[in-house]
């Protein structure tokens, strides 16, 4: 077991991975993608992030609201939701950047 302040970190880390998700969300909102040309090899490594973020948000939608105190699995899928989603931001915006090119 984690030692005292544990979860208070956790907690930390948990609120700032959702903030961090939401923010990302939000830039994504404003690089419509449904109405920019994008190459091949973008749409495809775009497809697969979206795939892998829904199935983050599957685990995510399994355990919501579970524990009170963050479980270090829940920090992690949180985590790594922002780590997939920081990757779709940049092959959105570097691809739209090129063909505006």
């Amino acid at each position: 077991m984690g030692g005292p302040g544990t979860g208070g970190c956790r907690a930390q880390d948990l609120e700032r991975a959702k903030r961090q998700s939401a923010s990302l969300e939000a830039e994504l909102q404003q690089y419509d993608a449904d109405s920019r040309v994008v190459t091949g090899r973008a749409a495809s490594a775009a497809a697969e992030l979206e795939d892998r973020i829904a199935s983050v948000d599957g685990w995510l939608a399994q355990i919501n609201g579970a524990p009170v105190e963050p479980d270090p699995q829940v920090v992690k899928l949180w985590q790594d939701r922002v780590n997939l989603m920081q990757q779709l931001v940049d092959v959105r915006v570097t691809s739209a950047a090129y063909v505006g090119l």
